[in-house]
């Protein structure tokens, strides 16, 4: 495998969030809720959400503060937020 393949793939890991990450990002985000917590987002009161469901809908907007830590094989890591997933010039960034 060459540096130029496994330069494709570590841009290819950085756009998606693992299932593990978006589980512990939600969880962590339906307990502070349930303990509280004003929502990030604009909830008509006529409905009654969960903590967990208003967590989704809160990560599904990208809202949430949180940031990612993630750990390679090279010893480098990288700190990002849920805002900068949508940012190419960040993964691109990262990627280098």
């Amino acid at each position: 495998m060459t540096s130029s393949n496994k330069l494709d793939k570590s841009k290819i890991i950085l756009q998606y969030i693992t299932k593990f990450e978006r589980a512990r990002i939600i969880g962590a985000r339906s307990l502070q809720l349930s303990q509280g917590a004003p929502s990030l987002i604009d909830i008509d009161d006529s409905f009654d959400f969960s903590p967990f469901e208003m967590a989704t809908k809160e990560f599904n907007a990208r809202v949430l503060p949180i940031g990612i830590n993630r750990s390679f094989p090279n010893k480098k890591q990288v700190h990002f937020t849920l805002q900068k997933l949508k940012d190419k010039d960040f993964i691109n960034q990262i990627a280098e």
